[in-house]
C-alpha cells in the first residue's frame, strides 16, 4: 500500500458455506439474480462442492498473501472481537 499500511481480509464462513447440512432436495436462491433453483444434493455433489469451495478459498488466501495482505479465516460462530485482536497480534500488526 502507498502509505505503508496493511489490509486485513477476514473471510467469514457459515456452516452451509462449508457444505455442512447440504443434502437432499433443496431450493436455493441465487444471491445475484434472486432466481430460485431446485437442486438435489447427494454425497457426490456435496463432496464436489466442498472441493471447489476450498479451491476458491485457497485462491483468495493466495491472492492476499502474494500482495502482502493479511488473511484470516473465520466462522459465524466465532467471537469477532477476540478473533480480530488475535489476528492482529498474530500478524504482528499490534502488540
Amino acid at each position: 500500500m502507498a502509505g505503508g499500511g496493511k489490509v486485513l481480509v477476514i473471510q467469514i464462513l457459515d456452516p452451509l458455506d462449508l457444505g455442512i447440512g447440504l443434502r437432499g432436495s433443496l431450493r436455493l436462491r441465487d444471491s445475484e439474480t434472486g432466481r430460485l433453483v431446485d437442486v438435489h444434493v447427494n454425497e457426490d455433489v456435496r463432496a464436489a462442492y466442498q472441493k471447489q469451495f476450498e479451491a476458491h478459498r485457497r485462491q483468495l488466501e493466495d491472492y492476499c498473501l502474494k500482495r502482502q495482505q493479511l488473511y484470516v479465516l473465520a466462522h459465524t460462530t466465532d467471537n469477532y472481537l477476540e478473533l480480530i485482536c488475535t489476528a492482529l497480534r498474530s500478524k504482528a500488526v499490534i502488540q
